[in-house]
């Protein structure tokens, strides 16, 4: 079974406030919560107004529910990872998976799909640029800093995402949080920081 009921009355709505909410009707909710599979648009829609990934509202691992009918095989697969959940490894922190249109992609980036993730952020070291449960794009073929800007990083058993500047007089760069209650962070030889990637996209969170 899916879990649009339990998503529903953890937000303390009936089946019709859903409903109306969506622009269903009480009985397509109803039904929908009766429903072992739903098909892709239908959890797409559910996912999209609680800003969760589809995964959560049917209930299913993440990689099974890949529905390419309907239209969607001009869609790409991102997976989605959870920076608190990864253990300073993204495969670690997979919390699903979203389809997206390879035109939208297409115009956010040049980097190929199997080179896009997804990380959802916590914290207020880079506000107000990416605030708590933000959704970051990350290219994670970059491993390399060669420029100024915003990257996800490896520490400890830690990732998260920081701007890197650097110093080209002095070959070295500053690890620096838009957050000015946070003091920049020098490092001597920016060859060491591990880098996973590079954020190509910022998508604010809306509760």
């Amino acid at each position: 079974m899916n879990n649009i009921k339990q998503l529903r009355e953890a937000h303390h709505q009936t089946a019709a406030e859903l409903g109306k909410a969506i622009g269903r009707s009480q009985p397509t909710i109803s039904k929908w919560e009766n429903r072992r599979k739903l098909k892709y648009e239908e959890a797409k829609l559910i996912a999209d107004y609680y800003n969760i990934p589809v995964c959560e509202v049917t209930g299913e691992a993440p990689e099974n529910y890949i529905d390419l009918s309907s239209g969607a095989a001009n869609m790409a697969s991102l997976p989605i990872i959870d920076a608190s959940l990864s253990a300073g490894s993204l495969a670690e922190g997979l919390i699903g998976r979203q389809l997206i249109s390879m035109d939208l992609i297409k115009n956010i980036t040049q980097t190929a799909p199997g080179n896009i993730t997804i990380v959802r952020l916590h914290g207020d070291a880079m506000s107000p640029t990416i605030n708590e449960n933000d959704f970051v794009w990350i290219d994670t073929s970059i491993t390399h800093a060669q420029n100024n800007g915003l990257y996800l990083f490896k520490a400890g058993s830690q990732i998260f995402v920081k701007r890197l500047c650097f110093n080209e007089f002095t070959a070295s760069a500053d690890i620096i949080s838009d957050n000015p209650l946070y003091p920049p962070v020098p490092i001597k030889d920016p060859e060491k920081v591990q880098i996973l990637g590079k954020v190509i996209s910022i998508h604010k969170f809306l509760p």
